[in-house]
């Protein structure tokens, strides 16, 4: 039985010409999504809140003000390296706000089209075919997180690029090594959550590289040996990566890498443990994953994912183990290496979530999600080697790549809806900043140095949005100092003397401020006096049982599906917004 790819038969110059388009013609295929998506964003235009406005800044930082460290955490300390913010500097500058979501579906169609070039080298055009139709349908699903730069959802697939990256290490393509360097580096950066199994990753592809030197110095004329240009750039790629965050952690007292380490050697909050862990592996990778119907099963109260049974995984596991034990029987080597690749990380992924610290919020794990589409990637590659290994005479082949096609066409094109239809990220915040926007900076212009705070705000998502919104306007605003690891340095107030103090006093407390009988100088109320008088009991039942679910409580009163249904449509639009001058 023959080893390596295997492709469907035709005759010599079908195959010459096939060769010269269906690979360039399905890569294109699968970027048409995010050039919808482009086109899209022509006429919408977006004002960045939460930490989309904290990246805004921190992206306007570069080169003046060159970040060393990377996005802050709700941890208390920063992601690695300012890759992100480099990445997205170029489109930022040339677009605005704007350049952000794109610089987002550039990150993530290079991705794509980076993965789909990974699979077209493995395996040629059948792996091509089944990759595609997975990757399509994985965009379907990510479609919203696509669009946003927001860290945990511009890492999602590049982080299935390093997986696939370091597979093809393991299959002796050497120039994929300084890809993967490059890679796994930015997405480490990008989202510390991803450090153990990038090391993984690095550490599989660092041991085989080894054992190919190792192989080079015995034979000689081994024709698949590592050679010096590919360590070369490898090394180069990670000095150049992780200079800045080195050169930081040199500079600034305490290194925000320290930090790091300290912070995951003594959690804040307790860890989420096996047990839960298992439960949430299988909810986000066996049979109720979200990677084909996009959906999540998030707790309304807490904001957690749901955790299900781990007999979810059993279809996945034992479709995993017969495609291996083929893979096995037939001597499909590569098919075998990813399998490893995907189990390894599998491995890891569980060890990682059940270290997470405090409250499992999907975004700390979606990435699990590109895991189960890479699982089912590497369950039907082996299958399908086999197959077309075995079927290479049939006459029935060529109907089986012209039936593909139509399924990646189907797939990509339900991709490309719902990435066209996808809300810009958190756009009832987004229209709150643009319409307080205008009246602050006209109140506040000309009066210098203006000191922004917020009042009600758990995570004050709209003084950030505020705050770069007045930078655009350039008008110069500073944020209290206890907000530095957000903004940086150059942010907080510091020994500086304020012109003027803006206080954005968010839902819950505008009521105990309009009692004072200061007049503001912006309001923003989404719903009609009306809406507002059913919304709040509502909103105050709702966090009453949700204080009691976090106590350990029972619930005593707990609201009907209608009444958490209505508050969510009601709170969708966004909350009321007082802006007030305090000095």
């Amino acid at each position: 039985m023959p080893e390596g790819p295997v492709k469907f038969p035709t005759t010599p110059e079908h195959a010459r010409s096939r060769a010269r388009w269906v690979p360039l013609a399905l890569g294109a295929l699968l970027m048409v999504p995010f050039l919808v998506a482009l086109v899209g964003l022509r006429d919408r235009e977006w004002f960045p809140t939460s930490d989309d406005a904290v990246i805004e800044l921190r992206t306007r930082d570069v080169p003046s003000e060159m970040p060393t460290s990377g996005v802050y955490s709700r941890y208390g300390f920063r992601h690695p390296g300012p890759a992100l913010f480099v990445t997205l500097a170029g489109p930022y500058r040339l677009l605005g706000p704007n350049g952000l979501i794109v610089g987002a579906l550039l990150v993530n169609g290079s991705a794509t089209a980076a993965m789909s070039w990974v699979l077209y080298r493995r395996g040629g055009l059948p792996l091509l075919l089944w990759g595609g139709l997975v990757l399509a349908v994985l965009v379907r699903a990510l479609s919203s997180q696509l669009i946003d730069p927001w860290n945990p959802w511009i890492s999602l697939l590049p982080f299935g690029l390093a997986v696939l990256l370091a597979w093809s290490v393991l299959c002796d393509d050497w120039w994929c090594l300084p890809a993967l360097a490059v890679v796994g580096s930015w997405v480490v950066q990008v989202h510390v959550g991803y450090s153990l199994v990038v090391l993984v990753l690095f550490g599989l592809a660092g041991w085989h590289a080894l054992c190919s030197l190792l192989r080079r110095r015995r034979e000689r004329s081994a024709r698949s040996a590592l050679r010096r240009g590919p360590v070369v750039a490898s090394v180069a790629g990670l000095a150049v990566l992780w200079s800045l965050p080195i050169v930081g952690e040199m500079t600034r007292q305490p290194g925000n890498l320290r930090q790091l380490i300290s912070y995951f050697r003594s959690p804040t909050e307790p860890a989420a443990g096996w047990a839960k862990a298992a439960g949430t592996f299988a909810r986000e990778v066996g049979i109720t994953s979200g990677w084909i119907t996009g959906r999540a099963a998030i707790d309304p109260f807490l904001g957690e994912t749901f955790t299900t049974t781990t007999l979810s995984l059993v279809p996945l596991g034992l479709c995993f183990a017969g495609a291996t034990v083929l893979a096995w029987r037939y001597r499909r080597t590569d098919a075998l290496k990813l399998q490893g690749t995907v189990a390894a990380v599998a491995i890891t992924g569980y060890v990682a979530v059940a270290r997470i610290s405090g409250p499992t919020y999907p975004y700390l794990f979606r990435w699990l999600w590109v895991l189960a589409a890479l699982a089912w990637l590497g369950c039907g590659w082996s299958v399908l080697e086999v197959a077309v290994a075995e079927w290479r005479r049939a006459r029935w082949a060529r109907w089986g790549v012209r039936s593909s096609v139509a399924a990646v066409l189907v797939a990509v094109v339900f991709a490309a809806s719902a990435l066209a239809g996808a809300d810009l990220p958190e756009p009832e915040k987004s229209r709150a900043i643009s319409v307080i926007g205008g009246s602050v900076a006209d109140a506040v212009a000309g009066r210098g140095l203006v000191l922004v705070r917020f009042e009600g705000s758990a995570f004050g998502e709209y003084q950030s949005g505020l705050v770069a919104e007045l930078e655009r306007r350039g008008i110069p605003a500073a944020v209290p100092d206890d907000r530095v690891v957000e903004f940086g340095e150059h942010r907080v107030l510091g020994s500086r003397v304020p012109g003027v103090v803006v206080t954005v006093v968010a839902e819950d407390v505008v009521d105990t401020r309009g009692q004072a009988g200061q007049d503001p100088i912006a309001v923003f109320d989404p719903l009609t006096p009306e809406e507002r008088a059913e919304y709040t009991p509502l909103r105050y039942k709702i966090a009453a049982a949700y204080d009691d679910a976090m106590s350990g409580r029972p619930v005593a009163d707990p609201p009907s599906p209608a009444e958490r249904a209505r508050a969510e449509e009601l709170r969708r639009r966004g909350e009321r917004l007082v802006v007030y001058l305090d000095g």
